[in-house]
């Protein structure tokens, strides 16, 4: 698999006469010099987060199969980006859920940054909601009560 680059070239001209320059313009949806596709940010995104692949080994598959050289910062970048996309999604899955008569819900510990965490779920036959809290049981599993898990102890 290799990435499909297209160049765009913005041209400068200066009128001989009045020595004005015209400068042209990038197409819709181009606005720097170099941009990524939203597959390439798609597939990073997916990779770190639902494979659960580290940061750094991502960067380094991107490297590898798809032949991009894209830093640990982009990384975050793309992954900042499709968490902003997503708040909507996300915020009616935990009002469908909460709205449910029939719900299951689950926490399991794990480690993260050396320290015990909780991953809470909250779930029903076609929606499923994830997040990670510091506390476990009630406490951590308020989450459901703020969608963007806005908690000043997380």
């Amino acid at each position: 698999m290799h990435l499909v680059v297209s160049e765009h070239q913005v041209e400068e001209v200066r009128c001989l006469a009045c020595q004005q320059v015209s400068r042209g313009s990038f197409p819709q949806g181009v606005a720097d010099s170099a941009r990524y596709g939203t597959n390439i940010k798609a597939l990073a995104v997916y990779l770190h987060h639902y494979q659960l692949v580290l940061m750094e080994r991502t960067v380094e598959l991107l490297q590898d199969v798809c032949r991009s050289w894209i830093s640990e910062g982009t990384l975050v970048s793309w992954d900042q980006e499709a968490t902003s996309r997503l708040e909507p999604t996300v915020e009616q899955i935990v009002k469908r859920v909460a709205r449910s008569r029939l719900q299951h819900a689950d926490e399991t510990g794990m480690r993260l940054g050396g320290k015990l965490h909780w991953i809470h779920v909250n779930s029903t036959r076609f929606l499923t909601h994830l997040v990670w809290h510091a506390k476990r049981g009630r406490i951590g599993g308020d989450w459901y009560l703020d969608p963007l898990h806005r908690t000043s102890d997380a």
